[in-house]
C-alpha cells in the first residue's frame, strides 16, 4: 500500500471514535442506502435548418418537439440559415418554457401572411419564454383562435400566464381586430409579465376602437420596456404605443415612443388606474384627440429625466392630460406644453415651455432608432444631478455611456462624442 493510503487510512481510524474506544477503519460496517433521487428533466435544443411553415427541420416542428419535451427547452437556427418563414396553417402555439435563439431580426423574418397571428403563447405557473433575434411581420389576430383570451388580440403575439421576454427582435407591421396590434399581454391569467429590451415595435395597428397600437397591457399585467423604440402605431381606440388597463405595472426606460397615433386617447401611451413608471425616455411627436403624448385615467405615474415634447392633440399641442384623479410626479423632465395643474404630485427640476431641440428619428447607433439631441438642447446636463447608473449607457447600448459631462441628459439619448469619450465627432 502507498504512503498515501497509509495515511488516509490512519486519519479514517482516528476520526471515527466511540464514547469509549477508537475503532479501526476495517471494523466499521457503513449501511448501504438505496434514496429515490428528484425527478429532474434534462433540457433538449431543437434545430431549425428551413424555412418551411411545417414538417422536420421547421420552426413549427421544432416547437412542437418542444411543446413534448419536460424542462426548458432552446429552439436554435441552422447557421447560415436566411431569409423567411410564412406561416400558412396558423399560428404556432408555445405551451412550455422554451428559448427561441433566432440569428438576428435582419437576418430571418417570420411571417403570419396576413392570415394569423404568430405565436400564441400560453404556459401555467408563469414558466419562462424568451423570444431572440427575429423579426415578427404581417401578424394577423383577426379571428385567430385561443383558449385563453379573446380571439382578435395580439396581431403577433399573445400571452397568458407566462413570463415572456423578448429581445433583439422587430414587430412591425401586424394587426390585430382588438387590443394589440402587434403585442397583447393578458395579466389576468395567472402569472403574466412581460420584458422587452433591445426591440423596435413599429408600424403595427389595431383596427377598431381598443387599446394599444403596438403593446396592450391586460388587467393586472407587469410590463417592463428597455432600450427600445415604439414608433408608427396606429390605434382606432386608445394608445398608439402602449395601452395599459387597470391594476397593472409597467416601467418604461431608455425608450423612445415617437410618431403614434390613437384616434381617442394617448397618442402614446393611454394609462387606467394603474402604475406606471418612465425613466429616462423620450416620448415626441405623437398624436390623439386627447392627451397627444400621455392620457392618463386614475392611478399613479412617475416621469423621471425624460422628454414629452412635440406631441398634438385635437386642442393642438398637448403632451399630457389626466382625468379620474390620476396622480402625476415628475422629476427633471422636460414636458413642452402641458396644462396648468396637470402634475398635481411631486415637480422638482422641470423644464417647460421649450422646445427639446430633436433630430429626427434615425439610426443614430445602437440596434433601434432615436431622436438625438441637438447643440444648444435644453436638456443636455439637465436631469437629476443625483442619478448614477444603472443604466450604465443611453438607448444605444454600448459604447454611448448614460452620463457623459458629469451629470446626465434628459431623455433615451445622452449627447456625446461619436463611438464614447474619444470619438472625432460630436452626436448632432
Amino acid at each position: 500500500m502507498s504512503g498515501f493510503f497509509q495515511r488516509l487510512r490512519r486519519a479514517a481510524n482516528r476520526l471515527f471514535v466511540s464514547n469509549s474506544q477508537k475503532k479501526p477503519w476495517s471494523q466499521w460496517r457503513l449501511p448501504l442506502r438505496l434514496e429515490l433521487l428528484e425527478d429532474r428533466s434534462l433540457p433538449s435544443t431543437f434545430l431549425v435548418s428551413n424555412l418551411n411553415d411545417a414538417g422536420a427541420g421547421s420552426l413549427r416542428n421544432a416547437i412542437i418537439q418542444a411543446n413534448t419535451a419536460a424542462g426548458a427547452d432552446t429552439v436554435n437556427f441552422k447557421a447560415g440559415l436566411s431569409g423567411t418563414i410564412t406561416l400558412t396553417t396558423g399560428q404556432i402555439d408555445i405551451t412550455d418554457a422554451l428559448v427561441v435563439n433566432g440569428p438576428g431580426a435582419t437576418t430571418l423574418k417570420v411571417s403570419g401572411n396576413n392570415a394569423s397571428r404568430i405565436f400564441n403563447v400560453v404556459t401555467r405557473g408563469g414558466q419562462s419564454v424568451t423570444i431572440n433575434g427575429l423579426t415578427l411581420t404581417k401578424g394577423n389576430g383577426t379571428g385567430q383562435s385561443s383558449a385563453e383570451v379573446d380571439v382578435k388580440e395580439g396581431g403577433a403575439i399573445i400571452a397568458s400566464g407566462v413570463n415572456l421576454t423578448i429581445q433583439n427582435s422587430v414587430l412591425t407591421g401586424n394587426t390585430a381586430g382588438g387590443e394589440g396590434g402587434a403585442i397583447y399581454l393578458n395579466g389576468a391569467e395567472g402569472s403574466s409579465s412581460l420584458t422587452i429590451n433591445r426591440c423596435t415595435i413599429s408600424n403595427n395597428r389595431v383596427t377598431v376602437s381598443e387599446q394599444g397600437g403596438g403593446i396592450a397591457v391586460g388587467q393586472g399585467g407587469k410590463v417592463t420596456i428597455l432600450n427600445s423604440t415604439l414608433s408608427g402605431n396606429v390605434t382606432g381606440g386608445e394608445g398608439g404605443a402602449v395601452g395599459i388597463h387597470g391594476n397593472s405595472n409597467v416601467t418604461i426606460q431608455n425608450s423612445t415612443i415617437s410618431g403614434n397615433m390613437a384616434s381617442n386617447e394617448g397618442g402614446g401611451v393611454w394609462e387606467s388606474f394603474s402604475t406606471l413608471t418612465i425613466l429616462n425616455s423620450t416620448i415626441f411627436r405623437n398624436q390623439a384627440i386627447d392627451g397627444g403624448g400621455i392620457n392618463l385615467e386614475g392611478g399613479t405615474v412617475t416621469l423621471q429625466n425624460t422628454i414629452v415634447a412635440g406631441n398634438t392633440d385635437d386642442g393642438g399641442p398637448n403632451d399630457i392630460r389626466t382625468s379620474s384623479g390620476a396622480t402625476l410626479n415628475a422629476r427633471f423632465c422636460l414636458i413642452q406644453t402641458v396644462p396648468p395643474g396637470t402634475i398635481n404630485g411631486t415637480n422638482v427640476g422641470n423644464i417647460f415651455n421649450r422646445d427639446p431641440l430633436l433630430g429626427p428619428l434615425q439610426n443614430n447607433g445602437g440596434p433601434t432608432f432615436t431622436h438625438a439631441l441637438l447643440a444648444g438642447s435644453p436638456a443636455l446636463d439637465a436631469g437629476d444631478p443625483k442619478f448614477a447608473p444603472p443604466p450604465g449607457f443611453d438607448q444605444r447600448g454600448s459604447p454611448f455611456v448614460r452620463v457623459f459631462n458629469g451629470r446626465v441628459d434628459i431623455g433615451a439619448f445622452e449627447f456625446q462624442p461619436v463611438g464614447g469619450a474619444f470619438g472625432r465627432r460630436w452626436n448632432r
